[in-house]
Formats: C-alpha cells, sequence, structure tokens
C-alpha cells in the first residue's frame, strides 16, 4: 500500500513545495484532509481524481483487522463533500 500523499508527490507531481512544508510542520493530517488536497491540484491541474478503493479490509478484514466492517468505508469517509461514481469489479 502506497500512501496517496506519496502517490500524488512522487508519481504524479502535484502538491508543491509549499504543501510538503506545510504537510511536514503541523500533525499528521486527517485522510479526509489529504484527499482534499489532492482534489484541489487534480483540479487546478485539469485533472481528474480517481481514487481506486481496496475494501478487502471492509469485507475480509484478515489479516490485517480483526473483523470486517461489511460497509464501503472509503466512501462513508469521504461522502460528507463528494459524490461519487462507483465502478465495482468483482
Amino acid at each position: 500500500m502506497v500512501h496517496p500523499l506519496v502517490q500524488a508527490d512522487e508519481w504524479l507531481g502535484l502538491l508543491t513545495k509549499d504543501d510538503i512544508a506545510e504537510l511536514k510542520s503541523g500533525p499528521a493530517p486527517e485522510f479526509a484532509k489529504i484527499i482534499d488536497l489532492i482534489y484541489e491540484r487534480c483540479a487546478e491541474n485539469g485533472m481528474q481524481l480517481v481514487i481506486r478503493d481496496w475494501n478487502h479490509l471492509d469485507f475480509l478484514a484478515l489479516p490485517f483487522l480483526d473483523t470486517q466492517t461489511n460497509r464501503l468505508s472509503l466512501i462513508e469517509s469521504l461522502s460528507y463533500s463528494y459524490e461519487f461514481k462507483q465502478i465495482c469489479f468483482v
């Protein structure tokens, strides 16, 4: 698993030096705030943000978690301000 900030910075070059300095100077940002920043940088660069969920944790859990949630927790955690187009491959 690669942290979204690493993907945004190293893979896509979306983060500015100011973004990096601000992230390093404060406490670890919440996941939703990270996605907000990445979304803003995508929009500024005329890009669409695509988030690929790894919901193994939600429905199988093991060996990473003790119990599964049986919910789409990524969608739940970001649904406060985003609309989603969901595609599922089974």
